[in-house]
């Protein structure tokens, strides 16, 4: 196989693993037991070829196999690690009452201006979290109000 088209596999397998975790949700437990059977199917292989008696056994298959686990763990720990992110965010805490809230913040980039909307990338303060807020056109606001 060429380095291609093997690059494109590890990528397929991140992204299947990425999608078996929104789909499932898979125990950490589990996640960490896939993990050590890619590192076995790597090591050992690498291992055994300087055992002499081993030679002539072709082992390259299960290592390709491992980095296929090994990059299916971390498309499910890159979702798990974006879930958390964000149901601990402190500000998607505030979005779950009926009541009105006000926020305030700066913002942090170039306002996105179009002809009847605007959006802004607002920064709030007290929190590390960032708002995109659409709004009418005017009143006309700009970076760092």
């Amino acid at each position: 196989m060429t380095p291609s088209k093997t690059l494109f596999s590890f990528c397929i397998f991140f992204i299947f693993g990425i999608e078996l975790q929104s789909f499932v949700k898979i125990p950490q437990v589990f996640v960490w037991g896939i993990f050590v059977l890619a590192l076995v199917a790597i090591l050992v292989p690498l291992i055994l070829e300087y055992i002499p008696n081993f030679k002539a056994l072709k082992f390259g298959i299960y290592s390709i196999g491992g980095f296929f686990l090994l990059f299916l763990v971390l498309g499910i720990t890159r979702m798990q690690i974006s879930e958390f992110t964000i149901i601990n965010d402190k500000l998607s805490k505030l979005n779950d009452g009926p009541e009105k809230i006000t926020i305030t913040g700066h913002i942090i980039s170039e306002p996105n201006v179009k002809d009847t909307s605007q959006t802004l990338k607002v920064k709030v303060d007290g929190i590390s979290s960032v708002v995109l807020v659409t709004m009418d056109r005017y009143p006309e606001y700009r970076y760092l109000d």
